[in-house]
């Protein structure tokens, strides 16, 4: 039960007046330190011949590019450095929670997963929209505003006369059908995210509580107690990695929305 609980703790500090969940704040910070160290220590020791760890970034950088290139064309490698970046802090935010526990004197959690917190998953979503809202613009300048009263233009060119009355109500739905859909993308990167991996850690702690009762069962039984915490490793391994990898593609999918031609 202590480690049930445990999927749920924040731990809380005041920050500019306000009561924040200083780990996810705190931990987040120090993954983003992190990030950057590693890019400047690896950008000054790049090699022809590269190293494993060179070799691991180019199959990973070549494996996004080609994902980018799929789905939007030449033009998708521009927006290479943004999914890449957004797939790499969430994977280490996710496999954080692998880790494990490490918790101060004082009861700050360091290996708490941040994307377990709706405040993370929340921030995460809306610096996505912001995104591909930018782009959006950057591509079509203010014509991209018509993707909002979409496809209010088309039927004003195909309706005939005789319906054209219909052009008013039918803006209102659209435009505020248009704004949902919108709203939806952000709830459904932050939901979906935030669930899974807080769901994860709860199952993950449930199934480590289950081998301390194994173990004092049966000696007959002891090897699934063995066993088990293996299962639990992995099967966190493979909910991070995929979770990050749906919320970089849906990241960029919302963003080749934004900059097509049709727009």
């Amino acid at each position: 039960m202590e480690a049930a609980s445990e999927a749920f703790h924040y731990y809380g500090i005041t920050l500019f007046g306000c009561r924040v969940h200083g780990d996810t704040v705190i931990v987040t910070g120090l993954i983003i330190i992190f990030y950057l160290a590693m890019g400047l220590i690896a950008g000054r020791r790049f090699r022809i011949v590269p190293t494993r760890l060179q070799s691991l970034i180019e199959l990973m950088v070549a494996y996004f590019e080609d994902l980018c290139t799929s789905m939007m064309g030449s033009k998708g490698k521009k927006y290479l450095p943004y999914i890449l970046s957004i797939f790499l802090f969430v994977l280490s935010c996710n496999w954080l929670g692998l880790l494990p526990s490490l918790i101060t004197p004082k009861g700050f959690p360091l290996t708490m997963p941040p994307t377990r917190d709706i405040s993370t998953t929340a921030a995460l979503a809306l610096i996505s929209f912001f995104a591909f809202q930018y782009f959006g613009f950057r591509e079509h300048g203010w014509k991209y505003v018509l993707h909002w009263i979409h496809p209010i233009p088309i039927l004003i060119k195909s309706l005939p006369r005789y319906l054209l009355f219909m052009i008013p109500p039918l803006f209102v739905l659209f435009v505020l059908l248009n704004i949902v859909e919108e709203l939806a993308r952000v709830l459904s990167l932050s939901v979906r995210l935030m669930g899974n991996i807080l769901g994860e850690h709860t199952v993950a702690s449930s199934l480590l509580g289950f081998v301390v009762i194994i173990m004092g069962l049966s000696a007959l039984v002891a090897p699934v107690a063995d066993i088990l915490p293996l299962f639990v490793l992995f099967l966190g391994m493979l909910t991070g990695l995929i979770q990050a990898f749906i919320f970089s593609v849906l990241t960029l999918s919302y963003i080749s929305s934004a900059v097509e031609e049709e727009h």
